[in-house]
């Protein structure tokens, strides 16, 4: 099965819209808030039935979302959790408490997206949820395809940003740590190996291919827009689909694959109409999930 990634200059939101029916398309923000200010139109995505994955494999500082801070009512305010940025650096956010309260940070930002019946899942329970078996599959092809890859491991939310701390994939390191997220090895889920971004691709195009699909759509950021044209990551999701579907016994018929990755800041015409829209219905331009509940 042959990759290709795509990048369509330009694509109307009447087809983002028919794609959300479908299931065939995504959109991956982090964790925190998917406010118009920093994250612009992920939220109206969102409400137009676009899934999100949303990743929480970041830390409690993270500068996208900003899961330490809260937007609501258009203002940006540092929300009660206890921790010093030191250890916002190390913590994910799944993990830490708002508060007095039981909600973890992931928990304060995504009951809203409950409340308002939007689609989500964690990006750290996609791919068990693709396939029970696939974390680990993931892992396997990458210790036969780069068994010197140093992979970032988490314990009970808590990840080292040392280099030297990172670990090769193994069968022996699955056993013993488990996958982050989902792993069936390992009772607390939120230890285990961490999958890079590579894998979760990977894990994208085959929940596509177990659908008997050859193509799937993800609305990325500028950043992704810029990864995904690197032929050595394209060469690095093919290998690792190819090879953990094999690992799965799975069943590949697809001569071919087709990932368009559609850039949200200024790639889908009409979505900026529909951000405003929204912010009128709203009241007020930077506003967030926070502001629908």
């Amino acid at each position: 099965m042959k990759i290709q990634f795509e990048h369509p200059e330009e694509v109307e939101i009447e087809q983002v819209l028919a794609l959300a029916q479908s299931g065939h398309i995504k959109t991956s923000p982090h964790v925190g808030n998917l406010d118009q200010g920093c994250n612009p139109h992920y939220l109206a995505l969102a409400l137009a039935g676009v899934q999100l994955e949303l990743v929480d494999t970041i830390s409690s500082n993270d500068r996208n979302g900003r899961p330490a801070n809260i937007v609501k009512a258009g203002e940006e305010t540092v929300l009660e959790c206890g921790l010093s940025n030191k250890m916002k650096k190390r913590t994910h956010p799944c993990v830490v408490n708002v508060g007095n309260t039981e909600l973890s940070l992931t928990d304060f930002h995504t009951q809203p997206l409950v409340s308002a019946g939007i689609d989500f899942e964690l990006s750290s329970r996609f791919p068990s949820r693709v396939h029970p078996d696939l974390p680990e599959a993931l892992v396997v092809a990458m210790s036969r395809l780069t068994p010197e890859q140093g992979l970032r491991v988490a314990r009970s939310g808590m990840v080292s940003q040392d280099p030297k701390d990172r670990i090769k994939p193994s069968i022996e390191a699955i056993s013993a740590l488990g996958v982050y997220g989902s792993s069936v090895f390992i009772d607390d889920q939120l230890s285990g190996i961490i999958l890079p971004v590579q894998a979760i691709m990977a894990a994208e195009v085959v929940e596509q291919a177990i659908r008997g699909s050859d193509r799937t759509f993800h609305i990325g950021g500028s950043d992704m827009v810029v990864y995904t044209r690197d032929p050595k990551l394209a060469d690095s999701v093919q290998s690792i689909c190819i090879l953990a579907m094999e690992v799965l016994g799975l069943k590949n018929s697809l001569a071919s694959f087709r990932f368009s990755v559609i850039n949200k800041n200024g790639g889908i015409r009409g979505l900026d109409d529909e951000s405003k829209k929204l912010s009128s219905e709203i009241g007020f331009d930077n506003f967030s999930q926070h502001d629908l509940v």
